[in-house]
Order: structure tokens, then sequence, then C-alpha cells
């Protein structure tokens, strides 16, 4: 895997932070320390990355 991919991956999955919104009141800011984000093209594409190596099993 070429080195500027797996930084670029880094990146795209590090300090992320969410909030949640309840009765138009949004709640402080979390950090998030696992998973991929929903909706994004590229998470499918994580997620089978991820996943190939229980192929192996």
């Amino acid at each position: 895997i070429p080195l500027k991919l797996v930084k670029w991956t880094e990146s795209f999955l590090s300090n992320r932070e969410v909030a949640i919104y309840l009765d138009g009141v949004r709640g402080e800011m979390k950090p998030v320390t696992n998973g991929i984000l929903q909706g994004s093209p590229t998470s499918p594409i994580l997620a089978a990355f991820y996943s190939a190596g229980l192929l192996d099993l």
C-alpha cells in the first residue's frame, strides 16, 4: 500500500468529533475514537480493506 494512501487514511480517520442535537440544542463535542464515517463514499472501501483479513481465517 502506498505510504501516501496510508497517511491520507490516517488523517481521514483521526481527530474527529461529534455532537448530538436534541430538541434543537447541541450537546458538547465528543471525540470519535473508532469506526468510520457514515455516508462517506470511502467508508465502504475502508470497511472492505479492514475485513479482507477475515477471508484468510
